[in-house]
């Protein structure tokens, strides 16, 4: 098979063209030409950048651009290459065979596909199933009828407690209630008391009583002795006053206000060019799962941008493409990266930009700590 540099080199060579005058029409830089028709590939950016440059100069020469990609493909995937040589592609024509074109005799009776007859049913196997609907069925009698029954079950026992209360109120009524007023009970005194009886007063709690029955309190005589006759003294009464509880204040103690943990934060990596900026994860930032890679990217002359990644910190080689795009973005989602298909680690991630002549400014790269 003939290599793809060959390939390229012959088609401008037959053309009559030279590496300026393709260069100058894919607006590719004429070392990267080279490299192509040399098959250098690690001269080329990547090769993801190297593929697009060999799509752009196979369409310039006017070749298939899809069946030389194919062919870069096998020759980069050597399990492709090797799957390849076991099919038609790499395998000789088989030897032909004697075929027989006679028509053959074939039934045109319409036979069914299924045959009922011969299909028989095991209800034992089906009763698990017939049990478990009818108590699906049930249980949804049951919720179906409490929901209608519930509103006249609140009406019946609501209005016959409503009943019962207002019969008590009636009863409570009707009763007669009789006071033992303190008049009465001084008016029964002895009138004929001597002075030295009102030096013993006589204490009454002035406290109507409420009762179905009133039975009255008979004063109690004071015995003295008979001086001559003096004028009634009016006996005085105390009246108890009711002893009611001061409230005692409730006493709020306020939480101690305690500070909270400071959040962690990491700084954007220092990026050399404002055209090429990453500005999440931050610097020696801890990430999981899947993670959002945020910034900005543009050129006056934007082709597309690139994200790769590299094992360790601020990594110089092996970087490995995951993302990319051919838009411009200010301030905004790049990509996403899984950090749950890496090991747990420290990586560097790099964000780089390229114009349509291969061209790009210096990168930003950013050192991240996986740990999932």
């Amino acid at each position: 098979m003939q290599d793809l540099g060959a390939l390229l080199r012959e088609r401008r060579e037959a053309l009559g063209l030279n590496l300026a005058d393709v260069e100058a029409g894919t607006r590719i830089r004429q070392k990267y030409l080279a490299a192509l028709e040399s098959d250098e590939w690690h001269l080329l950016p990547g090769e993801v950048v190297g593929r697009g440059f060999l799509r752009n100069y196979t369409r310039f020469l006017d070749l298939d651009a899809d069946a030389v990609l194919e062919r870069r493909k096998v020759s980069v995937d050597p399990h492709l290459q090797r799957a390849l040589e076991s099919t038609s592609a790499g395998a000789p024509m088989p030897a032909g065979r004697d075929v027989d074109y006679r028509p053959r005799d074939v039934s045109l009776t319409r036979e069914p596909l299924i045959d009922f007859d011969d299909i028989v049913i095991d209800w034992r196997r089906l009763t698990p199933l017939i049990s478990l609907l009818l108590l699906v069925l049930i249980v949804a009698g049951g919720w179906w009828g409490v929901r209608q029954l519930s509103p006249r079950l609140g009406d019946f026992f609501g209005g016959s407690v409503d009943g019962v209360q207002t019969r008590i109120a009636e009863i409570r009524a009707t009763e007669p209630a009789t006071a033992i007023p303190a008049a009465a009970v001084v008016s029964d005194i002895d009138s004929t008391a001597t002075p030295e009886a009102t030096a013993t007063p006589v204490t009454v709690a002035v406290v109507p009583i409420v009762e179905p029955t009133a039975t009255p309190i008979p004063p109690t005589p004071v015995p003295s002795p008979t001086p001559a006759a003096l004028e009634p003294t009016a006996t005085p009464v105390e009246v108890a006053q009711p002893v009611v509880e001061q409230p005692t204040a409730e006493v709020l103690v306020e939480p101690t206000p305690v500070d909270a943990a400071p959040t962690p934060e990491f700084p954007p990596p220092l990026c050399k060019d404002e055209r090429t900026v990453i500005l999440s994860p931050g610097m020696n930032q801890q990430v999981q799962g899947q993670v959002t890679i945020s910034g900005t990217v543009f050129h006056d002359d934007f082709w597309y941008y690139k994200l790769e990644f590299a094992p360790g910190a601020n990594a110089s080689e092996g970087f490995v493409y995951f993302a990319g795009a051919e838009r411009q973005i200010t301030g905004g989602e790049l990509a996403r990266l899984n950090s749950a298909a890496l090991g747990n680690g420290t990586y560097t991630l790099k964000l780089t930009v390229v114009d349509n002549a291969g061209n790009f400014p210096p990168t930003c790269q950013v050192t991240i700590r996986v740990e999932n």
